[in-house]
C-alpha cells in the first residue's frame, strides 16, 4: 500500500505575499513534515478578484453557490 502524502500550498499572489513570506512558509512546512509544497497558477490577481476571496474577510466570500454547496456536503 502506498503512504499518504500531504503538501500546503503557499501564496504566491495576494496581501501576504512576498519573497522572504514563501521562502519562511516553505521551511515551515518542510519543518513541519509536509511532504510537498504548491504554488497557484494565478500570478496577478485584479482587486476584484482579491475583494471576493476568503481570505479578504468579506462576507461575500462565503456568499458564492459553489461555497455553499461545499460546506453543505460536510
Amino acid at each position: 500500500m502506498t503512504d499518504i502524502r500531504f503538501g500546503v500550498r503557499i501564496p504566491n499572489s495576494g496581501p501576504l505575499t512576498s519573497v522572504p513570506n514563501m521562502v519562511k512558509s516553505a521551511y515551515a512546512a518542510e519543518a513541519m513534515g509536509f511532504n510537498s509544497i504548491w504554488l497557484h497558477d494565478h500570478v496577478v490577481w485584479s482587486s476584484e478578484m482579491h475583494r471576493h476571496h476568503i481570505s479578504s474577510g468579506s462576507a461575500e466570500a462565503l456568499a458564492d453557490e459553489q461555497t455553499a454547496d461545499f460546506f453543505e456536503a460536510l
